[in-house]
């Protein structure tokens, strides 16, 4: 036996309607094999509690069943970007870092500067003059983050 669980009794290959205490093993043996075995058959009813509990026998296999996973990729709003650009990930280094919104220029001259939500660059714990990061440093190690504003 590999297995006792709760489940619906399973015949001819479909699971049924009744609920049942199943056993599961990994291949089944007629009863005249049994034992020879060592072992004796499954009874078709077992009393839990004073209440008869119809019983089922499964064959099934537990074997470990190693996949290899590709790895993935960091999103391209996670991935350092030179120029940046609107959309990718920033925020000052005390707050939980969020979206670029734009970047935009000083109508005397042209001057580039990021626009986003307050919370993104500021927050609570923001001071003015602080520093503005990309890829933010909680979405990448701070050696990777570049300082884009202050």
């Amino acid at each position: 036996m590999t297995s006792v669980g709760i489940g619906r009794k399973v015949t001819s290959g479909r699971r049924g309607k009744q609920v049942v205490l199943q056993f599961t093993v990994e291949s089944k043996a007629e009863p005249d094999e049994l034992e020879a075995l060592g072992t004796t058959p499954i009874p078709g009813t077992t009393t839990v509690d004073g209440t008869e509990v119809p019983t089922d026998v499964i064959e099934r296999s537990y074997k470990p069943q190693f996949r290899t996973v590709a790895e993935v990729e960091s999103p391209v709003r996670k991935t350092r970007l030179d120029p940046i650009e609107p959309g990718v990930s920033v925020g000052a280094v005390t707050v939980t870092p969020d979206t670029l919104g734009c970047i935009v220029f000083a109508k005397a001259d042209g001057t580039p500067y990021v626009l986003s939500n307050w919370h993104v660059l500021h927050g609570r714990n923001g001071e003015l003059g602080g520093e503005i990061v990309h890829p933010a440093r909680t979405t990448t190690t701070a050696s990777a983050a570049t300082i884009v504003a202050c």
